[in-house]
Parts: structure tokens; C-alpha cells; sequence
């Protein structure tokens, strides 16, 4: 990092922490009671400016920034951290009241972050703190102990006598070493935080990238209720064996043995060498749950395997980071896509075998929205089609049609798991569930056991779940007879099963029975223990405000005997309460079978139609929420009820369930309108604070904003947030204000808008809704739409009359917002409907074109597209990036970075310039591609006239200086033929193109070069040397070598960096030393302000022996004294090289030195 970069970076993020600490400051002013966390984070705030004033000192400073600032990485990085931390913290920020006159809700806002956010905020605020503390303390101590030492100086000269004059040298002496001993001990410390910085940082983009699914909780499951030695002999089997070692599919069917395969490709994974695991379940249970749709997904899918095969990478691969740089932080879901790239790249470029297990594919519904099973299959087949040789995956399932119609070809059929090693895995599961629980009693009854293993053994034909079922009822048996009888009279199927056991339910217990199975198959998430008894007595109109409970939460159990199952589950944010995160008791459907036997009509009594089931269940929620406008002891008794929470949460999705198949007309929709417009205003607030349907919007904005509480009644909002058409039309006729807007929140339409809901939208617009009509922060309906890619609303709001260039803070122009979530056509709609495409953006883009072509990337979907789009519609192709990390960059350079060939020539096409320079550190378009190493488009813009000699900015050089660099031995072929300046000089931080190549060991590049004519003796400027000293700083050993044998002077004048053996002694490079040496390296060369890499003490080396000093390499000051090397010669202070060695505490340095007759400075000069 050169200085200059750093004085600035240091500067402006002292002034953003000054204006983000004022405006929190005036928040905090303005509410009576402020969060402890704002406090908190104020006063870190305030900590990071006092330590920043110092930084921006010393930076600024006569001399220039302290030496250890230029090469400190971890400093930079903290800074760019902290920078990134602070700009989101500004945008948040900048949306809190600034007027003490502002309405009294508005000031008691919740502002902007939820509290793991602020925390968050607080912690990287510290450990960047931390960072520029422990730069701070050790620079401040160099600098007043070179201070003290210029003081001293001076007095001794003027006081040779003085006694107290020697003792205060000697103190500073003293002093100085421990700075030494400090300064090792800081950069030590320097890179343990920076290191754990990183490890925290790759650990919450994991945490991101995986999304909420967490396979181990089902693996964990399916483990626990696993017998031991169940499967080994498939594990022993040559179809295993053969998938282990050979790449391909290997598809089971029929008894599943997915845990105890997991578990052996486990340990056969343990060392990371053998290879890698990722496994997926997919569980009809999440399914069919509301809140588990997401886990069983393409998206989930994907992302779960991403995570697992970057969990033990040192970094992420670039395709992962990628992902997670676009659309982590703003609300956005990286598409298939991307998802299908990233995980192809991944897998491609794993040194090791990938071994990818997926359970229970059939419990993936085939009848899904966007055919996601059709999606999985097609997945599975394009990734064994032969692109991937360490690619092994394995899948278990049933065998349905459309499974095997995708899989069985490429699986050779697959392998059916049935036959005598199955049942002797039922038969081992029969005699444990004999040595325990109800059977147990018949463990000493030998003809009775025998009887059971056999009848059970034979009857399975391979089902364990029909086994379990057997064993069930075979424990309510209480004596021999019935027990032979029982056995006589087993069921042959799961169907014949399942018949049986719903009709051996007490008739007294049949409609409970029934009305908890309806709440198990259609509720929107998993129920607890407690939420399932509570329901079980619920009816639709009925008063439940004395709830007649079960009398025993275990008849729950007893009821639904085989059917279900209970497990302990920790809470997560799919059934989150206001009780909190606990561990709850979940009731679930034992096996798949279960579920598809209740929904199929098979049975005459219990089967039930999806609509009828959500009627019932939403009917009997609404009566639920009813009971909130009781009086006082009432309300807490309807508060209490373990099914509320549920009910406030989703009772509105089984309206919606009904609606779509009646369009309104039911006596349900008439119930929801009943309890949002008839209802007090008390029960729809006491609603609201057990649950407020706005939490559950996924905008980026509300990961800060806690939206402003309703103190109020807004039927009409909520009914198009909930998308209740039926309401929605009952309340604008009851006279509801379609333009009334929530206090600091967005009106109806704009709700509609956002969550998708086009027939709500349509009845609002008319209603007369103002299509325009625009709240602070969050912009118009159209915008929204714009943002979500709700095109059907988008259209129908702009034949309304939106205006397609309003502009809104934070989202700029709806255009702007299309562009940034790459939603094309609505990007095309917006045009067609007079979007300026030229239009200000408000991120710093520059333009709309500028940030469409930022997101860019070979995986992005539509970038290319809306880029054209664009510039079609006459887009600035002239337009500039605001100045940020990189400078201000131009389409052309842009496009050119990437690689876009189509786009470069359609910018060129219209216009742009293709020489344009970019500001601060980036280049021209040339430069770019050249660094980037796009040859085909620096081919055309060669072709069209670029300037092949331009120079470049402060980090850029030339077009050949650049593809020098990189290494890209093609362009710079091509560049040399098109006669670009071989020997042109470079930037403050660019060398020649030899010496830009031999910094990085470019061999073929060099030997390139220099056949071409380079001087490979051409000084350096600034910070750069000759290429011989750059490629001896770096410790290039073969490139020296080569460099030496071309006539490279080994001894040529020197910069700050020193001479090639100086250079190489302060590295410590001992076979670089050697190297150099016998090529005749002038062994007592001095250089005056001498800085060489690693250096960072007080004094400065002027010679070779001095600069081994910096590493105390006493191995290369015995070799340098072999050569000739003065041990007394002195730096520029008239130190000699014991002199530093003890000033610096080189111990081993100092026992060479003396053992060769070293001598001090004192006594030279006698």
C-alpha cells in the first residue's frame, strides 16, 4: 500500500466516522430513552475517532507516514473494513430524525439496527480499534524515541563530560531495545488479530452462503433411531466399493440406508485428503410446513452443498466469494444460476474426490411450484454427464416414474435394496425391539419370540416401516392368545395397515383424532406437543375461551398411535415465539407413507381435502384471535393458549389457501374480513403485538429498521399486505381510505406492490390509490415493484400513470432499482414507459449503466442483457464510477475488466473514448483488459486505436507494464508487436515491464522481454528498483539466476530498497545471498536512507551486514564476513554493525560479531 493511498484512506474515514458519530448523537438527543446499544456504539464511535486523529497525524506528518504504516497489510485491510462497516452504518443512519420537531413516534423509532446487528457493528468497530491501537502505541514510540535520541544527540555534544548525559544514552539505549523486543511482539499481534479477523469473516460468509438449512439436524435424527450394524453389509458390498472409487451415480431403491452410508463416507473423509462429503435430506415433514418451503428448494439445496465443500478450505474459492460480495447485505438471493456456477467451479477445481449423498428424493413433492423436483432431477443428470472426474453421487429414494424416467438409465437401473441381507437387518431390529418396552414381557417365551421374528421377518418383504407399525400393535397384546391371534390376522400392506390402526380409535376420541391429523398434514410449520393438544379440541365457531384440553398431553400419542412421532427440537426462527429459542417437543408424522395415506382419499373417514382442511384450521384460528377483545382475564386466558402464537402467525395463509380455489366466496373470507374491519380496535392491536405480519417481509431495509408499531387501526394495510382479496374489497366499500398510510411506514398499494399481490393491486388503483404517492426511505409503489420484479404489477401501476423517473433516496429511479436486482424486463418495461436511462443513481454508481455493468460477472443473470438494453437506449457511455477503493472507473474500462467483448464494442460503437484515463489508481480500458487478461478484447481495441503507451495511475502501469505483470505472456506478445514502449517507466508503484515481470518471477514473460530488447538494467522510480532488485526482494532465486546469466548488473546504484545483496540480507534469503555473492555483489556497498523490506527499527541499515541484522541471520553474517564484508563500517549515524545488533537485541548477530573482532562505535573512533 503506498503512503499517499494510505494518508487518504485514513482521512476520509475519519471525516465518515465524525459524521456518523454526529448524527447518532442528535438521535440519541432526541428520544428520552435511547437503546444501551446506541450508547454503546456511540461511544466505540468516539473511541475510533480520538485513535484516528492520531493516525491522521503521523500520516501527515513532515516526513511523511511512519515506515511500518507502508507495509502493514492488516492495517490496510482493517481500515477497508472499517471503511465498509461505516458507509452501511452512514445510509442507516442518515435515516434518523434530524428535527427535534419531528412527530413523537418518529424520535422513539427503533432505529435502524436489530440488536444482534449493533452488536455486530459494535464488535468489528473494536477489533479495528484494537488494530490501530497496537499500530499507534509502537509508531509513537519510535517516533519519541528517535526524538529523545536527536535531543541527546545534541546535549553529548555539548556536554562530552556529562555524566547524567551517559546515564540518560544508556536508559534510551535500554529503552530502545525493548521497543525492538515491542515491535517484533506487534507484528506478531498485528497478524493473530488480522488472522482471527479473517477467520471470523470466512465464518460468517459460510454461515450466509448456507443459508437456514442444516442437514445435520435431520442426519442426527435418522441416526438416533438407526439399529446398530443396520446396512454393513452394504458397506461390504462391491456396488459400494466400486462407487467409493469410480466417479458416476449410484441411485438405491428400496430400504434406505442413507445415515449409515453418511456415516462410512464420514470417516472415510476424516483426513480431508481421501475427499470431501456434502449431504442433502430432503423431509416431507419440512415440506409440507409453510416455513420449511425454503429448505427444500433448488436454493437450499445448492447453497447447503456450497457450504459443506468450503467448510475446510483456508479460503473461499472466487465464484463463493463472488456470490456473497453481490448479494450479501442486500436483501437479494443469489439465483440457480449462479448458485449451479459456483458449485461447478468448486467441485472443479477440488484436488480430491467429491462425494455428494442425497436422501429421500420421493419426499421431494413432484407437484411443486416451478416443478423444483423436475429441477432436481435434471440437475443431478447434467452433473454426472462426464464434465467431472472426481465427482461421485449417490441418491436414495422409492421408485417412482418420473425418478426413475431421469435416473435409471445413468444409474444402470439403479440397485434395488431388497433380499436376504435386508431381512436380516429387519430381524436384528425384531429381536431388539423384544428386549425392550411392552414385548419385553415375552422375552423368556421362546415359541412366542420365535413366532414373532418369523410372522414379522417374512411379512415385511423388505418394509420397515410396516415392521414398526406390526410391533406397535403386537404391544398392546396382554396375553398368548391374542398375541397368536394377532399374528395370524397380520395386515399385507402399509394401506391395510394404517386402515387398521384409524379404526381401532375409540369412537369417543375419532373427531379429536381426526382434527389433530388435519393440523398435522396442513399446518404452515411444525406444531409442539402442546400446540397439537390445544388444537385437537378446537372448532370452528366455537368459544374457546375455556378450552376444554386434553387431559394428558401423552394422549396425544396414545391417540394417534404409529402414526406420529415426537422429538425434542431446539426452536429456530421457522417456529421462533415470543417464549423465546427453547426446546420444544415437536409432533411429527412417523414416515412419509403416512402423510401420502391421509391425502390420498383412501380413507372414507379421516381423509380430508386440502381446502376443507384449511378452512377448518383458519376458521378455528379466527375464533382464537376473537378471544383477544375479552375482557381483561379472558384475554390472558386466550394469550395463554399454546396454539395463539400460531394462530396470529398464519391464520391469514389458510384464508389465502381457501381463497385461491373460491376467489373470496366462502364463509372463511367472510371471517377475515369480520376480524380486520368489525373487530375492536384493541383485539386487532393485541393481534399485532403477539404478531405483526411485517416482520416477516424479507427487505433489505428491515435487517435495520424495526418499522414504528401501529398505535392505530389499519385494517386496509394489512389486508393487502396479507393479500385477503376478499377483505380488501369489504373494507373499501366499508369506507376504508385506500391512500392512509401507517406513520414513517408505505401506504396499501405499496405493499401490494412489494409482496406480489396483483389482484389486491388492481383493486386499489380502482379504488383511486395515489400510484404515486412516495414515504421516505422507502420509496413508490413502482419502485418497489421495480425492485422485487413483480412485472404484472409494474405494468399495471405505469398504465395507472406511475411516473417512471421518480426518484427516491436510497433507490434513485425504479430503472435503478430493476438494474441493480437485474430484472430485465422490467428494466425493458421502464424504458418502453420513458425510464431516463441517463438518469442520477444514489450508491456512487455514477449511472445506471455504470451499475449494471459493476455486476457484471460470467455467472450473472441478465447483466449482459440490461447492459445492452441500455446502451440501445442511449445511456452516457461517458459517465464515470464515484471515486471509492479502486478511483473512478469508465464503462469502456469496466467492460474491458471483464471481458465482455459484445459490450466493449457496442460502447465503442457509441462513442465512448477509448483512451479515457481512469482517476487515482485505475488505467485506461487497454490497461485493464491487458492486467486482466482479455486478449481478444485488446485486440479490438488495439484495432480501434487505443493508445498503447498510455500511462497509467498510481498502481497501473502501461498496457505492457500491466500485462507484464499478470503474467499474460499473449498480450504481451501482442502488445510488443503492435510496438508498445518496452523500456517505458512505470507509476509510483509500477517498474518497466521487465520489472514488473520479474517482481512476480514471470519466467516466460522475462525471457520474453528481454529477447525483445529490454533494459534489463533500467533504473527504478519511487518505490520500484531494477529488475534484478525487485526479483531479489521477492526471493526469485530462478529469476535472478536468469537475470544474472542476461548481464544484469549485480551491483547497480540503489533506491531506498537497497542493493539486490541488501535486499536479499534483510530477507534473510540465504541462497539468494549465495547467489549473488558469487556473481560478484559488492559486499560492502553502502546506501545511504537505506529502508529494506522487513525493516522496522529506529536506525537504518547502510550495508549488506548491516541489513542481515534485520532478521538476525547470524548464518548470513558469517557468510558475508567470509566475503570481505567491514564489520566496522558505519550508517549514516556512524553506527556500526555491533552497534545496531545490540541496539536492535540480535543476540545471535552480536555472538558472531564479537567472535570476530567487531568492534563499537566508540572504538573505531579511538
Amino acid at each position: 500500500m503506498d503512503p499517499l493511498s494510505l494518508t487518504a484512506s485514513v482521512a476520509g474515514l475519519l471525516s465518515l466516522t465524525i459524521d456518523v458519530t454526529e448524527i447518532l448523537s442528535k438521535y440519541i438527543r432526541s428520544v428520552k430513552k435511547a437503546e444501551p446499544e446506541s450508547l454503546e456504539l456511540r461511544q466505540e464511535l468516539c473511541s475510533l475517532c480520538e485513535v484516528l486523529k492520531q493516525l491522521d497525524q503521523f500520516l501527515d506528518g513532515e516526513n511523511g507516514p511512519p515506515p511500518r504504516f507502508k507495509d502493514t497489510s492488516a492495517l490496510f485491510t482493517s481500515i477497508q473494513t472499517c471503511h465498509a462497516t461505516l458507509n452501511s452504518l452512514s445510509t442507516i443512519v442518515q435515516k434518523l430524525p434530524k428535527e427535534s420537531s419531528e412527530k413523537k413516534w418518529y424520535r422513539k423509532l427503533i432505529w435502524c439496527l436489530q440488536r444482534d446487528g449493533k452488536m455486530d457493528t459494535i464488535a468489528t468497530i473494536r477489533r479495528c480499534i484494537q488494530i490501530f491501537q497496537f499500530s499507534l502505541t509502537i509508531e509513537g514510540c519510535d517516533v519519541l524515541s528517535k526524538t529523545l535520541d536527536e535531543v541527546l544527540v545534541n546535549r553529548e555534544t555539548q556536554l562530552n563530560t556529562s555524566k547524567n548525559v551517559t546515564e540518560i544514552v544508556e536508559l534510551v539505549k535500554k529503552i530502545q531495545t525493548d521497543l525492538d523486543k515491542k515491535g517484533s511482539l506487534h507484528d506478531s499481534q498485528m497478524s493473530q488479530l488480522h488472522q482471527r479477523h479473517m477467520a471470523d469473516e470466512r465464518q460468517k460468509l459460510l454461515e450466509w452462503i448456507g443459508g437456514s438449512t442444516n442437514p445435520s439436524s435431520n442426519h442426527n435424527r435418522a441416526m438416533a433411531q438407526r439399529e446398530p450394524e443396520t446396512g454393513l453389509w452394504f458397506l461390504e458390498s462391491d456396488d459400494f466399493s466400486g462407487w467409493i472409487k469410480s466417479p458416476g451415480l449410484l441411485w438405491l431403491h428400496g430400504i434406505l440406508l442413507c445415515s449409515t452410508i453418511i456415516e462410512a463416507v464420514k470417516e472415510l473423509c476424516s483426513d480431508g485428503t481421501a475427499g470431501k462429503l456434502a449431504y442433502f435430506y430432503f423431509n416431507f415433514q419440512d415440506f409440507q410446513n409453510d416455513s420449511h418451503k425454503e429448505d427444500l428448494s433448488m436454493s437450499a439445496l445448492l447453497r447447503s452443498l456450497l457450504r459443506q465443500l468450503c467448510a475446510n478450505e483456508p479460503t473461499l474459492p472466487d465464484p463463493v466469494q463472488a456470490i456473497c460480495t453481490r448479494h450479501r447485505g442486500t436483501g437479494s438471493n443469489p439465483t440457480h444460476e449462479e448458485l449451479t456456477s459456483a458449485l461447478d467451479a468448486v467441485i472443479y477445481h477440488l484436488a480430491t474426490d467429491v462425494y455428494i449423498i442425497l436422501d429421500a428424493l420421493d419426499e421431494f413433492p413432484e407437484n411443486t411450484n416451478n416443478a423444483q423436483r423436475k429441477k432436481l432431477l435434471k440437475w443431478i443428470t447434467l452433473m454426472v454427464d462426464g464434465r467431472f472426474q472426481n465427482l461421485h453421487i449417490l441418491t436414495t429414494s422409492r421408485k417412482e416414474w418420473d425418478i426413475d424416467a431421469a435416473l435409471g438409465n445413468l444409474a444402470n437401473g439403479g440397485l434395488s435394496i431388497q433380499g436376504s441381507a435386508v431381512d436380516g437387518d429387519i430381524q436384528r431390529y425384531i429381536q431388539s425391539s423384544l428386549e425392550e418396552g411392552p414385548l419385553s414381557r415375552w422375552r423368556d417365551k421362546i415359541d412366542i419370540r420365535a413366532s414373532i421374528e418369523t410372522r414379522l421377518t417374512e411379512g415385511a418383504k423388505g418394509m420397515f416401516r410396516w415392521v414398526v407399525c406390526q410391533l406397535d400393535m403386537l404391544g398392546e397384546c396382554t396375553n398368548v392368545s391374542s398375541i397368536r391371534q394377532a399374528l395370524t390376522e397380520l395386515p399385507e400392506t402399509l394401506d391395510e395397515t394404517y386402515e387398521r390402526i384409524l379404526n381401532a380409535i375409540p369412537r369417543t376420541n375419532k373427531v379429536d383424532a381426526r382434527s389433530i391429523l388435519q393440523w398435522l398434514v396442513y399446518s404452515k410449520r411444525p406444531l409442539t406437543l402442546e400446540e397439537v393438544a390445544d388444537a385437537a379440541v378446537l372448532r370452528p365457531g366455537d368459544d374457546p375461551s375455556d378450552p376444554d384440553e386434553l387431559c394428558n398431553l401423552s394422549e396425544v400419542l396414545r391417540i394417534c398411535r404409529s402414526l406420529v412421532t415426537l422429538s425434542t427440537e431446539k426452536q429456530t426462527e421457522k417456529h421462533f415465539t415470543r417464549r423465546g429459542y427453547l426446546e420444544v417437543e415437536v409432533v411429527r408424522f412417523a414416515h412419509f407413507s403416512v402423510l401420502e395415506y391421509l391425502t390420498s382419499g383412501r380413507s372414507a373417514y379421516f381423509s380430508v381435502s386440502a381446502t376443507e382442511a384449511h378452512n377448518y384450521i383458519g376458521e378455528c384460528s379466527i375464533s382464537v384471535l376473537l378471544q383477544l377483545d375479552q375482557p381483561s382475564q379472558s384475554n390472558k386466558d386466550a394469550d395463554a393458549r399454546p396454539v395463539t402464537e400460531y394462530a396470529a402467525q398464519y391464520w391469514h395463509k389458510h384464508v389465502c389457501e381457501v381463497e385461491k380455489v373460491t376467489g373470496g366466496l366462502s364463509k372463511i373470507s367472510d371471517s377475515a374480513y369480520r376480524f380486520l374491519g368489525e373487530t375492536s380496535p384493541r383485539c386487532f392491536l393485541r393481534w399485532l403485538q403477539i404478531f405483526d405480519p411485517r416482520d416477516s417481509i424479507k427487505e433489505d431495509i428491515f435487517r435495520f429498521f424495526a418499522p414504528p408499531r401501529p398505535t392505530a387501526y389499519f385494517p386496509l394495510f394489512y389486508s393487502s399486505l396479507l393479500g385477503l382479496k376478499h377483505a380488501t374489497r369489504r373494507l373499501i366499500k366499508s369506507g376504508a381510505d385506500v391512500n392512509q398510510q401507517i406513520p414513517g411506514y408505505v401506504s396499501a398499494l405499496h405493499i401490494a406492490a412489494e409482496k406480489g399481490h396483483y389482484e389486491i393491486a388492481q383493486i386499489l388503483l380502482k379504488s383511486g390509490a395515489d400510484v404515486n404517492q412516495q414515504t421516505p426511505g422507502y420509496g413508490s409503489a413502482l419502485h418497489a415493484a421495480a425492485k422485487r420484479g413483480h412485472y404484472e404489477i409494474a405494468q399495471i401501476l405505469l398504465e395507472s400513470g406511475a411516473d417512471a423517473n421518480r426518484w427516491a433516496k436510497d433507490y434513485g429511479t425504479p430503472l435503478e432499482c430493476g438494474v441493480a436486482n437485474q430484472h430485465l424486463s422490467i428494466c425493458q418495461l421502464l424504458i418502453d414507459h420513458g425510464a431516463d436511462v441517463n438518469a442520477a443513481t444514489t450508491h456512487g454508481n455514477g449511472s445506471v449503466l455504470l451499475a449494471a455493468l459493476e455486476r457484471l460477472g460470467p455467472s450473472t443473470l441478465h447483466s449482459v442483457e440490461i447492459v445492452q438494453l441500455l446502451l440501445t437506449h442511449g445511456a452516457n457511455v461517458s459517465a464515470r464510477t464515484a471515486r471509492g477503493w479502486g478511483g473512478e472507473r469508465t464503462a469502456l474500462d469496466l467492460a474491458s475488466a471483464k471481458g465482455f467483448l459484445g459490450i466493449v464494442q457496442l460502447l465503442l460503437d457509441k462513442g465512448a473514448d477509448i483512451n479515457a484515463p481512469g482517476r487515482y489508481q485505475v488505467g485506461t480500458a487497454l490497461q485493464a483488459a491487458s492486467a486482466y487478461g482479455h486478449l481478444e478484447v485488446v485486440r479490438l481495441l488495439l484495432d480501434k486505436g487505443a493508445d498503447i503507451n498510455a500511462p497509467g495511475g498510481i498502481n497501473v502501469g502501461t498496457a505492457l507494464q500491466a500485462a507484464s505483470a499478470c503474467g499474460n505472456l499473449k498480450i504481451v506478445r501482442l502488445l510488443l508487436d503492435k510496438g508498445a514502449d518496452i523500456n517505458a517507466p512505470g507509476g509510483i508503484n509500477v517498474g518497466t515491464a521487465l520489472q514488473a515481470a520479474s517482481a512476480y518471477g514471470l519466467l516466460e514473460v522475462i525471457r520474453l522481454l528481454l529477447d525483445k530488447g529490454a533494459d534489463i538494467n533500467a533504473p527504478g522510480r519511487y518505490q520500484v528498483g531494477t529488475a534484478l532488485q525487485e526479483a531479489s526482494a521477492r526471493d526469485q532465486v530462478e529469476t535472478v539466476q536468469l537475470l544474472l546469466e542476461q548481464g544484469a548488473d549485480v551491483n547497480a546504484p540503489a533506491g531506498r530498497k537497497g542493493t539486490a545483496l541488501q535486499t536479499a540480507c534483510a530477507r534473510g534469503a540465504v541462497q539468494m545471498v549465495q547467489l549473488l555473492l558469487k556473481h560478484g555483489a559488492d559486499v560492502n556497498a553502502w546506501t545511504d536512507y537505506l529502508w529494506p523490506p522487513g525493516h522496522h527499527g529506529r536506525e537504518e541499515p547502510s550495508t549488506a551486514l548491516q541489513c542481515a541484522l534485520v532478521d538476525d541471520r547470524a548464518d548470513i553474517v558469517e557468510l558475508l564476513i567470509e566475503y570481505g564484508a567491514d564489520m566496522n563500517a558505519t550508517n549514516e549515524n556512524d553506527r556500526t554493525a555491533l552497534d545496531l545488533a545490540k541496539e536492535w537485541g540480535k543476540e545471535e548477530s552480536i555472538k558472531v560479531l564479537v567472535e570476530r573482532g567487531a568492534t563499537e562505535r566508540d572504538a573505531v573512533s579511538d
